[in-house]
This record gives C-alpha cells, structure tokens and sequence, in this order.
C-alpha cells in the first residue's frame, strides 16, 4: 500500500512538472508572436477631394444644357465671360442675354471676367511702362493687332466684370484667365488692377479629341483621368467652341463627368473657396470702377 501511494505521487509531481513546462512554453509562444495589424483608417464621415468647376463661355449654344446638367447634380461654377460673338449675330454680354445671366446667380453661380474683345497677348514691349502687343478676337476690331498699354487691357476686363455686375446683381470675382497665352509681365500687370489669374488644371478628358473622333468612350476617359488628377484641380468646362467641333462639351458629358467624380470620392465646391484664391478674394471685393 505504501509503494503504491509513493507511485500516486511521483506520478502527480511529474504531471504537475509538465503543465508548468507547457505553461512556460505558451507564454514565450505569446511573447514571440506577431503582434495584431491595426486596423485600417476609416475616413472621417463627409470627408472628399475637393473639385473646382469653371465654364468659359464660347457661343452659348449648349449652355442650357449644361446648366440643367450642373442643376441635376447640385454642382455649382464660375463662368468666365467675354463678350463674345454668338450664332445669331448677338453677343455674349448684350442685353438679350441679361435674363439668362441673372438666372445663374440665383442659382448659386459666380462670374468671373475674361477680356471684353477676347484680346490675345502676342509679346510683350521694351520700356518701364507696361505695353504689349495684343491680338483682338471680338468687336469691331476682330482681326487687328495693336499695342495695347497695361492700363488699356485692365479696362477691358473691367467692362466684362461691370456688365456682369449689372445683369446678375452679384459682384464677379476679381479673378480672371487669359486667352490663350500671356507673360508673367501681363499677368503682374492684371493682379495691379486688382484681378487673380486661375490656371487650369490640365483635363484633356472634358475636350478629349479623342471621345469627339470616337476612338475612346467618354466613361473611360473620365475614369481614367480623374484617378490622375492633381489636389485641388481646377477644371475647364467650354461650352462651344466656334473654331472645330461645336458642342465642345455637352450635358450629358458633363453629367457622366461629374458622376464618375463623384463616385471616386470628388465633392464639389465653388471656386471662391479654393486655397489659391480665397484669401485673394476676400481681400480684393469687387468694386464698381468711376
């Protein structure tokens, strides 16, 4: 009876020894092993990259149309006019097109200038005063090249800007974009006289020659492009061009533009409020020129 009861105990000693040892061997086990991968960050609610639309007017032929786009979608622009000629002999800022102008600003809209004639910059010229030679598209002297002082293309943008002021009742922004090229010397010469240029961010996809020649579809060109946007774009919406394919972009682009934009996490917003021009823009308020 004694051996048998010494067994027992050698036995539960030497069970007791092992858990130990299987206890110890876990806990290193524990230590050695990989912590957890954090989980992945969520996005705060409402968070989205910022996208900024401008129009620049062309003939207006397709402009109600991409105006009950922007409407559809509950997006906002900024148009950037001159006065420019239209296919029924009127132009873009006479008073026919009063009514539809003042209908954009009580839908939200902002206007901003471009030059009265569409002048274009074709050099500048020596000398302390700022003159340049310049190119005029619209008016009475379409066609013609002068050599224009700073003071004189200012002037030019200031009508624009007064005639949107008298039709919409809503200041413009004192922001402005060229026609074609310019130099930093007229650019300096326009932000003297109180107007910001904008600058485009390159977006072939809403001109694409490709989609007007049929060698892409329009979804996958946006698609595409807007996974290669840069923050904060700026993008150019032309509303019909005299020069090549009329309807340069149409409504119903501009709907799959905006709703591809929208599906890859772009929300948008108006231009006044872009980090380049905010400040600008509050401190620069429009005001009538005497």
């Amino acid at each position: 009876m004694t051996r048998q009861l010494d067994l027992l105990r050698r036995l539960l000693i030497r069970a007791a020894g092992l858990a130990a040892s299987s206890a110890v061997c876990l806990a290193a086990a524990a230590q050695s092993a990989p912590a957890p991968a954090p989980a992945a960050p969520v996005a705060a609610p409402g968070a989205c990259q910022p996208l900024y639309l401008a129009l620049e007017t062309g003939h207006l032929e397709s402009a109600p149309m991409l105006v009950e786009a922007l409407h559809t979608q509950g997006v906002t622009a900024t148009f950037f006019s001159a006065n420019e000629k239209q296919k029924n002999g009127k132009t873009s800022l006479d008073r026919a097109w009063g009514p539809w102008w003042k209908a954009r600003a009580r839908e939200g809209h902002d206007t901003a200038a471009r030059t009265w004639d569409r002048v274009e910059w074709n050099g500048d010229l020596p000398g302390r005063e700022p003159r340049f030679r310049m190119r005029i598209h619209d008016g009475a002297f379409a066609g013609r090249e002068f050599t224009w002082k700073g003071s004189k293309y200012c002037e030019n943008l200031d009508k624009s800007a007064e005639r949107l002021n008298y039709y919409t009742g809503k200041p413009p922004l004192q922001l402005f974009h060229v026609e074609g090229r310019a130099s930093p010397r007229l650019l300096e010469t326009a932000q003297s006289c109180g107007y910001k240029h904008v600058n485009w961010t390159p977006a072939s996809f809403l001109a694409s020659k490709d989609w007007i020649e049929g060698k892409k579809p329009y979804d996958e060109l946006t698609r595409n492009a807007l996974k290669a946007l840069p923050p904060q774009p700026v993008l150019l919406v032309g509303t019909s061009m005299w020069e090549g394919h009329d309807g340069w972009v149409t409504g119903g682009m501009l709907k799959q533009f905006i709703g591809h934009a929208k599906a890859l996490g772009y929300c948008f917003k108006p231009l006044r409020e872009h980090p380049d021009y905010q400040s600008w823009l509050q401190e620069h308020p429009y005001e009538d020129k005497p």
